[in-house]
Order: C-alpha cells, then sequence, then structure tokens
C-alpha cells in the first residue's frame, strides 16, 4: 500500500510539471517562443577549419501572414574575415535579395541577438518546395545544410 502511495505522488508530481516548458519561465511572446523554436544554426568551414558560425529563422514559418509570396529568411551571423564575399543558396539556387541589416532591426525580438560584431540579412528567394536546404558561403568556406520543411 505505501507503495503504491508512493508511486501515485511522484506520479502526480511529474504530471503537474508536464504542462510548462522552459519559455514558461520568460516573458516572450507566442512568436518569439515560435522563432526560438525554429532557429537553427551552424558552423561556417572549409574542413576542420571553422571560420564563423550562421543562425536562421525561416519568416514563412513565423510570420506567414507576411511571408508568402517567395521563400525568407532572417541570417544573422559571424565570420572572421568580414571581407570575404557572402553568398546565399536555397536548394542550389542563389538568392534573390540580400539585405544587410543593422544589429537592431525589426527581426531583433525573434532571436534577441543584436550584437554588433554580428552580421544581419533578410534574404529572399524564389519560391520552392517542401523541403528547403540552407547554405551560407563566404569565400571558400560554407555552413553544413540546414533543412527547414513547410507546412502545408
Amino acid at each position: 500500500m505505501k507503495k503504491n502511495l508512493i508511486i501515485f505522488i511522484i506520479t502526480l508530481i511529474s504530471l503537474g510539471c508536464s504542462s510548462r516548458n522552459a519559455f514558461d519561465n520568460f516573458s516572450i511572446t507566442e512568436k518569439q517562443e515560435f522563432s526560438e523554436n525554429n532557429i537553427q544554426s551552424s558552423k561556417i568551414k572549409n574542413g576542420n577549419i571553422v571560420h564563423g558560425t550562421d543562425s536562421s529563422i525561416y519568416l514563412n514559418k513565423v510570420s506567414p501572414e507576411l511571408y508568402k509570396d517567395a521563400e525568407y529568411f532572417y541570417i544573422y551571423l559571424f565570420t572572421k574575415d568580414e571581407n570575404l564575399p557572402l553568398t546565399f543558396e536555397l536548394n542550389g539556387l542563389c538568392s534573390l535579395v540580400v539585405k544587410e541589416l543593422n544589429s537592431t532591426n525589426e527581426f531583433t525580438y525573434l532571436s534577441l541577438s543584436h550584437a554588433d560584431w554580428q552580421r544581419y540579412y533578410l534574404v529572399k528567394f524564389k519560391e520552392q518546395e517542401d523541403i528547403l536546404k540552407l547554405v551560407v558561403k563566404s569565400g571558400e568556406f560554407s555552413s553544413d545544410t540546414i533543412v527547414f520543411e513547410k507546412d502545408e
């Protein structure tokens, strides 16, 4: 009987916490929570030599009412050499538009990242199929392929 009571109490305590997640402890909007759950990051490298890092948010998923005519990404990154040319590819196709942004911009609230030593971009690609494979290139360095899936 005592064993059943202990198991019941432990189960009850565990169930009491299951409806909460890590975001419950912070004051963030639903859109920010959704965005934080959808940020994907990669190292920009050539073999074992790391040149920088990049993080990407697929804006069509975060704000489908605004971003629906093409594929839009908010990308922020750091590279050791800022003079190397940057290119962005989605499913092997180059970007249509790349707009460099200030460290504090209209998307800062999505990632809460606004360090002056990073670079920030709004990148637009031609509309693609359901699987989106994003690669960031800086000179001879490139990121791992970051895969996003559309919810259609």
